[in-house]
């Protein structure tokens, strides 16, 4: 897509790495914009990466592309409805026992009315903010992309 990132983080293992042996998570991550400031939120504690803060989103369902997984999964999470603008990326990043490909889009919402459905809390914050969260590894690309990209609609 025009306009599109393709990175891979691996932790400086080959490419290769993405592998059988870690299975693929395919996941859609909406970069929400409002009034200038971005959608994150806090991962519930006690789950996998309890604590962090990211992009809503989540695993694409079987047949489900990844702009409607974004919609779907934000509506869950917290409770928003979003327009996708564009893709932004494609990160690849190897944890030691799975392996996720992210989708990322930029999107926008009518409203700041988020609320925390299925996580521990959300916050809207400025873009240049982000780096004062702690996100999970998959996601360290994104922020200086969504830093140097982002003009929020």
């Amino acid at each position: 897509m025009p306009g599109s990132l393709r990175v891979r983080h691996l932790h400086r293992r080959p490419i290769s790495a993405l592998s059988a042996a870690a299975p693929l998570q395919e996941i859609a991550i909406a970069v929400v914009c409002f009034g200038g400031r971005v959608l994150i939120d806090r991962r519930r504690p006690g789950g996998v990466m309890g604590g962090l803060w990211e992009f809503p989103g989540g695993k694409l369902a079987p047949g489900e592309s990844a702009a409607a997984c974004v919609r779907r999964e934000v509506a869950e999470e917290v409770g928003l409805a979003v327009r996708v603008i564009e893709h932004l990326a494609t990160l690849d990043h190897a944890y030691a026992t799975f392996s996720v490909r992210l989708q990322v889009f930029l999107c926008e919402s009518e409203s700041d009315e988020a609320q925390a459905l299925a996580c521990d809390a959300v916050a809207w914050v400025l873009p240049e903010q982000l780096g004062d969260y702690a996100f999970p590894e998959a996601n360290a690309p994104l922020i200086p992309l969504v830093q140097r990209r982002l003009s929020c609609p």
